[in-house]
């Protein structure tokens, strides 16, 4: 583990910690010019790989492509997709590696509650 990085700023990191490397999220951002130059891959690329025992206790990793993972996404966030609107809130009781729990973790921000 290089460093362990407390999403605030430097007024609320904690003054004293036994954690070593602490890094400011906020300074970290802040260190940066704001310019990045998006990297061009094929939809097919791999986005994430969850791994799982399933029930057969033998470990297996799903694949997971940015096309895939972006349907997936807009998809749930349909009105008949989950039936969720930005008035919802979702606590997926389902694991990760199953469909990265049913794209909760990815579906667009337009959906997320506005409060």
């Amino acid at each position: 583990m290089k460093h362990f990085v407390v999403m605030t700023d430097r007024a609320h990191v904690p003054p004293q910690t036994s954690i070593e490397n602490l890094r400011c999220y906020e300074e970290l951002v802040d260190a940066e010019d704001g310019s990045f130059e998006w990297p061009q891959f094929d939809e097919n690329t791999a986005s994430s790989i969850c791994y799982t025992s399933g029930t057969t206790g033998h470990p297996k990793g799903a694949v997971y492509s940015h096309r895939s993972t972006l349907l997936h996404a807009y998809g749930s966030a349909l009105p008949d997709g989950m039936g969720c609107s930005g008035q919802d809130v979702i606590l997926p009781v389902v694991p990760m590696f199953h469909v990265n729990a049913w794209g909760s973790r990815t579906r667009p921000r337009s959906s997320a509650p506005s409060s």
